[in-house]
Formats: structure tokens, C-alpha cells, sequence
């Protein structure tokens, strides 16, 4: 018997199929039979109606009156469909039937139902796709849906605010076998992947800030692989699983309001090793000894930022402060050297050769060199010709760091009563963007002088980049 999951979905649609004029028209109904770049915005849908072609929307919006499907493709295959921008449809983007199709940098938000779904559509890689605030909050509403289909390939993809679940795999006759979901993210709504299907595996994907579960199965979902995953801040559980065979590794579940980890059918049918899960509301696991409620380091147990912490190391910008990777000093200050190599881990900069600057030398020159070239920094004196390596960072140097790190826009005026200068835009904008709410309780003061620990920078890249 299957659960809640188990969704059959059938589809009944007739629409009025107008040849294709020419690839500006802007109204109706538009067939797609060859390759073809929008010029400008569409009210209507598309159809495409033979395999191998490719859509480009270069960016235009394709928008609908409520109803029916944005981009549809009906048992097509070698498809690909890109840089498309589709609101206000039951379902965005919808493939049915559709085998080893491309979807690339679309976005599907405001849609009545669901952003992005594939119905009984195997083989299909989805890159780079985002699906926001579809389905309005009721049931069976989704940011992407993969209802029966198997072998599709999902990376790098984000869903924010989607009704009943960002990202949900349930079964339509066939269940949904085999897919691939890795660096995915996924944020409020109700869930972030909901699944119901056998053999899927899912890698270093995120879920924050929703209402109840970060990942939840069904009973009947069974061998599915979860490595690397995050989960925070969701409203009940961050794992509740159910099924048997599968394999629970290295997944981190931290400040839920319920159990890190929840297991409701036979846990010994199933494998967790090196998971960890710091501050839910229940306690770890239940049952006991699904995960560590230490974390990884030794020296931040209880520490206010542990949380921010264990994600710098998730995101592999920290091994620790000590060989042995046990330890993490977040009392100690940050040099303007350890701060530059944090920031390009974390923005996943290219490391660049040489020396930008006669005073640098070591272990951080490469990513002090990626730094400026990245016009994130300037340097230390007006000349540009040094770093300061050795120096501790001010909290007011971090915020033009990250404002410029982020490409955040200044924003003028004084959000803090004690800051002044050269840094004050750049710290409205940090302040503006959520990155800092200030160093008192109030929020009325940033303590710009003050040197910033790596704890709190852990905080600042945590909320900037998580």
C-alpha cells in the first residue's frame, strides 16, 4: 500500500496549435518545431512538437493566464529548453513522456500547481533551473515533480517558497527509480525533497528554513543513497525516513525544531554513519545514535556559532585550526591572510599564480592573488602594492570584504549609530542583506573596530553564502 506520496497524475489538455510565423509573435500559441530564440516576452504557451530542437528564451518570460502549461513537451526526446523565464500556468514547464530532454537556467515561479515537472520522463538533465512560489500552499503543489519517472539527472537547481514540497519524487504507476539529485536547494515551503521511489541518490544538497521536514520518505522507499546533505532550520524533523536499505552518510541535520534524524520503521534496516546533528529541538535522533551531537571539532561544543561552524565545514572552507582537524579556535582572530582563503573557498574562486603583493608569501598567497584579482581587495595601503597578511581583520573591513565578495549594492544612509567612513555603505549593505544584525542587542551598534573572531566569521559567510 503506498502513502501519501503516491500521486496519479493524469493530464487532459486540448489546446489550439498555431504554425509557426516567426519567433517574435508575442501572443497564443506558439508550435516549436525548429530551433528557435525568443526575441521578446510571450503571453500563451509553447508547444514543441519535434525532438532535437532547442528553445532558447534568452531571458524573455513566457507568461499565462492562470491555467494550462507554460513550455510543454509531449513524448519528445533530445530536446533542450533554456534561459526561460514562466509564470502564471498550472504547471511551468511540464514534460510528459518526454525521454533524455535538456532543461538549462529556466526559471518557473507563480505557478498555480508546479514550477518544473516531469510525468513518467526518464533520462532527462535538469542544471541550473530555479522554481519558486508555485502551488500557493495547496496539497500537491511543487517546486519540481518527478511523478514516475526514473534516470534523470538534477544538479544545481534551487526551489524557494513552492506549496507542499520544493523538490517531491512520487510514484505514478512506476515509481520513481534512479534519479541523481546532487547540489540542490531547496528552502522554505513545507519540504524540501519528499520521496517516495527506490535506488535515488541524493548528494550535498541544502535545505533551510522550512516549515516541516527537510527530507521525508515514504515507508515503502527503499535502497536510496543520502551523502552530504544539510539540513537547518526546518520547522519539525530535518531527516524523517522511512524504508529499508538505505544509507545515511555523512549528512548534516543542525537547529530543527524537532529530531535531527527520525527513523519510523525499522531502523536496523537501515545504514547511518557520520552523520551529525547539533541543537534540534526533540534532541538527536530517534531513535538514539543516528548521528553525533557534537559535531566535528571538540572546541565549539555550545558555542553560539557551532552551527555556522560545522557548515564552514560542510562547505569544505575549513579543515579546522590544528593538523589533526579537531579543532576549530573560534575565539581566535582572523588574519587578513586566513580571511582572504576562507573567502575564495567559499566563493569558489580560482586560485591565481605569482604575487600580486611584496609582502605576501606562504600558504595564502595563491588565494590572496584570486582576491584581487577578483577586485574583492585592493590591498593595504593606497600604493596597492601590499596585503597586510599578518593583520587581524576589523569587523568593518569584513563587511566591504563580503559587500564586494557578494557584489551587494551600497546602500546610503547610516544603519548603525557607531559607524562612519569609507566602510559605512558597504556595512549598510552587509546589515541590509542579513549577513550582520549589529553587535548589541538593540542592533543599533556594529562595533566596526573590533577585530572579528572566526566564529563570527564563520557567521558572516554562513549567512551570506548558506
Amino acid at each position: 500500500m503506498r502513502t501519501r506520496f503516491s500521486i496519479l497524475v493524469v493530464f487532459v489538455l486540448v489546446l489550439t496549435v498555431v504554425p509557426l510565423a516567426a519567433a517574435a509573435a508575442t501572443t497564443g500559441t506558439l508550435t516549436i518545431s525548429t530551433n528557435t530564440t525568443l526575441t521578446e516576452d510571450h503571453d500563451g504557451n509553447l508547444i514543441i512538437d519535434t525532438d532535437g530542437v532547442t528553445l532558447d528564451c534568452d531571458g524573455h518570460t513566457v507568461t499565462g493566464v492562470g491555467a494550462g502549461f507554460g513550455i510543454l513537451l509531449s513524448g519528445r526526446t533530445g530536446v533542450t529548453v533554456k534561459n526561460c523565464e514562466v509564470t502564471n500556468f498550472s504547471i511551468g514547464i511540464h514534460l510528459n513522456g518526454g525521454n533524455n530532454n535538456t532543461l538549462i537556467g529556466n526559471s518557473a515561479y507563480l505557478n498555480s500547481q508546479r514550477g518544473i515537472e516531469l510525468n513518467l520522463s526518464d533520462g532527462n538533465t535538469l542544471d541550473g533551473n530555479q522554481a519558486d512560489d508555485n502551488g500557493f500552499g495547496a496539497h500537491a503543489t511543487f517546486g519540481f515533480f518527478l511523478n514516475g519517472s526514473s534516470d534523470n539527472v538534477l544538479t544545481n537547481n534551487s526551489a524557494s517558497g513552492n506549496g507542499e514540497t520544493n523538490f517531491g519524487l512520487a510514484e505514478a504507476g512506476p515509481d520513481p527509480n534512479g534519479n541523481t539529485l546532487s547540489h540542490n536547494s531547496a528552502s522554505g515551503g513545507d519540504r524540501g525533497f519528499a520521496l517516495d521511489g527506490d535506488s535515488n541518490t541524493f548528494h550535498a544538497n541544502t535545505v533551510t528554513d522550512v516549515r516541516v521536514h527537510g527530507f521525508e520518505s515514504s515507508a515503502s522507499a527503499d535502497g536510496n543513497i543520502f551523502t552530504d546533505n544539510w539540513v537547518s532550520d526546518a520547522g519539525a524533523q530535518g531527516f524523517r525516513m522511512g524504508g529499508s536499505g538505505n544509507t545515511f552518510t555523512g549528512n548534516d541535520s543542525h537547529r530543527n525544531g524537532g529530531f535531527g534524524f527520525e527513523d519510523f520503521s525499522v531502523p536496523e534496516a537501515n545504514t547511518y554513519s557520520d552523520n551529525r546533528c547539533i541543537r534540534n529541538g526533540l534532541g538527536e535522533s530517534q531513535p538514539a545514535g543516528l548521528c553525533n551531537p557534537s559535531g566535528t571539532f571538540t572546541d565549539d561544543d555550545g558555542n553560539t556559532f557551532e552551527v555556522d561552524i560545522e557548515w564552514m565545514r560542510w562547505a569544505g572552507i575549513t579543515l579546522g585550526c590544528n593538523p589533526a582537524g579537531t579543532l576549530f579556535c573560534p575565539s581566535d582572530s582572523v588574519t587578513r591572510g586566513q580571511m582572504a582563503s576562507f573567502l575564495v573557498r567559499a566563493l569558489d574562486l580560482p586560485s591565481v599564480a605569482g604575487n600580486r603583493f611584496t609582502d605576501v608569501s606562504g600558504t595564502h598567497t595563491a588565494n590572496i592573488n584570486a582576491l584581487a584579482q577578483a577586485g574583492v581587495t585592493l590591498g593595504c595601503n593606497k600604493a596597492g602594492t601590499l596585503f597586510c597578511p599578518n593583520d587581524k581583520v576589523t569587523r568593518e573591513q569584513m563587511g566591504s570584504f563580503l559587500a564586494r565578495a557578494l557584489e551587494l549594492p551600497a546602500v546610503a544612509g547610516n544603519r548603525f549609530s557607531d559607524v562612519s567612513g569609507s566602510h559605512t555603505a558597504n556595512i549598510n549593505a552587509i546589515a541590509e542583506a542579513g549577513i550582520t544584525l549589529g553587535c548589541n542587542p538593540a542592533g543599533t551598534l556594529f562595533c566596526p573596530r573590533e577585530f572579528v573572531t572566526r566564529g563570527q566569521m564563520a557567521a558572516f559567510l554562513h549567512r551570506g553564502l548558506g
